[in-house]
């Protein structure tokens, strides 16, 4: 039970830094600074393609997002 509870909340707080930097992020590009901006967008793409198609294609389950 304690275990859960562990995991539980690791999870929320990395929920927590995830949603504040996402913030912080907005608020970057609501400066109207278009330098900035493609900052943002660049520092985006590249964290999708590290993240999102590297560790991808090295997971051997088809459906990482299903939880059934």
């Amino acid at each position: 039970m304690s275990k859960k509870i562990a995991i539980g909340a690791m999870k929320a707080i990395l929920y927590f830094i995830q949603n504040g930097l996402a913030y912080l992020l907005m608020l970057v590009v609501m400066t109207y600074n278009v330098g900035l901006f493609f900052f943002v967008i660049a520092g985006n793409t590249v964290g999708y393609i590290i993240f999102g198609l590297i560790l991808k294609s090295n997971s051997s389950d088809p459906n990482p997002h299903d939880c059934h």
